[in-house]
């Protein structure tokens, strides 16, 4: 018997035996808060890498063939995208290594 299966064992025989809720109450009414949904960028690796589907919100348009485009990021960061009906096909590269397809 490996390590694996002795975990795996205490999670099928452990039954639930409790679980507790809790909740407050205050005087007052609650503030109303405006929550502003406008995401325009996604985090990755320290980059900032934007939420749309223009190719020039990436960067800077190294290159363009037909639908796809070769975008610097900063001096070591390059995005190949290829535009497709509604989405776009991107891949990052960092340091010439790709990082996400």
């Amino acid at each position: 018997m490996n390590i694996v299966d002795l975990n795996f064992d205490t999670y099928v025989i452990t039954p639930i035996i409790l679980i507790i809720l809790s909740n407050g109450f205050r005087k007052g009414k609650a503030e109303r808060k405006l929550v502003q949904n406008k995401i325009k960028f996604q985090k990755y690796y320290n980059k900032k890498l934007p939420i749309g589907y223009n190719p020039t919100d990436y960067g800077k348009v190294i290159t363009q063939f037909e639908y796809k485009y070769i975008v610097a990021i900063d001096s070591n960061s390059l995005v190949l995208i290829q535009k497709e009906d509604n989405y776009n096909l991107v891949q990052f590269y960092k340091n010439n290594n790709i990082f996400f397809f």
